[in-house]
């Protein structure tokens, strides 16, 4: 715990005399413990609530089986603890058992802890967490968490619900009419699970390559960070594959021709760059589309938008992609990423990557990491 921080001495302060000033070091039990449940909603990042405690001079009795802090209290002289155990946080206050009125207070005691506590939190991190926060981002000192499971499912959920769309199992839309006649059903619904599968897919590659960016030459004192995350897919790309790589520039055309044909048409109120919807009026002709012929490239010259073709040769496209993501110049982050582990961008996190990977024993750092992981997430120490 670094309490050397700027605005320290004087959140302690302010904390100790307004929201927990009620909160000493234990005192001696009056008998049964009655044990709360304090859901995240209340206390969503648990070491706050101890660093706050710890900042008016409470104690934290360290890690045990299952727990991963305990810090026991008083309030207002009767005897609890706040710790973090497997399954989320508790808050223990002790009663008389024999005392239904004592029982009723530390109820109530257990409702304005938790209020004083969160207003703690509220003041640690206005005082002393939110300047120290950006410091440390733009220093490349943070942590980003791994979804690429999360992401990937949500492609392979739209994927598969256009597969089966084509192949015949959809679900049948009826034809509307809007005032006159109508001709044509609406899409099928294999069109609009393509082009969610294809938003998707971006969402889990933008993510990939933001997981990817220490296994590059990233360092966070040349660029930053941040700034890489607010880019568009296509300039994290040029970014992490070498602009010389040709199988880099190969599966970038194939995913822009895609991405331009589909997703971007509909995601931009269905229209497309080469103005396919947009007909100008010529006399003698009639309204003539100003993409001129090369309409027939766009999903608007069809009567249904796409084709268990068009699905077929999109999903060619992404396969491949991810094929060579796995075995090309990312092949080590790829490692990682599939492992579930988060990612780290601090120095002392890239050099281990770094002699990990040139000693050959990536994958012996990945176990010991994912080690590391069970045992947080199991609270196994």
């Amino acid at each position: 715990m670094n309490f050397d921080l700027p605005g320290t001495s004087e959140a302690a302060a302010k904390i100790s005399t307004t929201c927990l000033r009620d909160f000493s070091a234990p005192t001696s039990s009056k008998g049964e413990i009655l044990r709360f449940i304090v859901s995240r909603d209340k206390w969503p990042v648990p070491y706050l609530i101890r660093y706050a405690l710890l900042l008016i001079g409470l104690e934290d009795l360290g890690r045990s089986e299952k727990i991963a802090f305990y810090i026991p209290l008083s309030y207002r002289g009767r005897h609890g603890a706040v710790a973090l155990q497997k399954f989320g946080m508790r808050l223990y206050l002790d009663h008389d058992p024999h005392d239904e009125a004592d029982r009723a207070k530390a109820e109530k005691a257990h409702h304005e802890i938790v209020r004083k506590l969160e207003s703690a939190v509220r003041i640690v991190e206005s005082w002393i967490l939110r300047p120290f926060s950006e410091e440390q981002v733009s220093s490349g000192n943070v942590t980003i968490g791994n979804q690429y499971g999360t992401l990937r499912r949500s492609y392979e959920y739209f994927r598969e619900g256009a597969r089966r769309a084509f192949a015949g199992d959809e679900s049948k839309s009826e034809a509307v009419s809007f005032g006159g006649l109508s001709l044509v059903s609406d899409p099928p619904e294999g069109f609009y699970n393509l082009v969610a599968a294809l938003n998707a897919y971006l969402s889990l590659l933008e993510h990939t390559l933001v997981l990817a960016l220490p296994f590059t030459d990233f360092s966070p004192e040349t660029e930053s960070l941040p700034d890489f995350i607010s880019q568009r897919w296509g300039d994290k790309y040029g970014r992490v594959f070498d602009s010389q790589d040709r199988d880099a520039r190969r599966h970038r055309d194939q995913l822009v021709r895609l991405v331009e044909t589909w997703r971007n048409t509909y995601s931009h109120g269905g229209f497309d760059k080469h103005q396919a919807t947009i007909h100008f009026h010529v006399p003698g002709v009639g309204a003539v589309p100003a993409a001129f012929s090369d309409i027939r490239d766009s999903p608007h010259f069809q009567f249904v938008p796409a084709r268990e073709a068009d699905f077929e040769e999109a999903m060619k496209t992404l396969d491949a992609l991810d094929s060579w993501l796995q075995t090309g110049p990312l092949s080590d982050a790829m490692l990682w990423i599939l492992e579930g582990l988060d990612v780290r961008y601090d120095k002392d996190f890239r050099e281990e990557l770094r002699l990990a990977r040139d000693a050959g024993q990536l994958e012996d750092m990945i176990q010991h990491h994912s080690y590391l992981w069970e045992q947080n997430a199991n609270m196994d120490w």
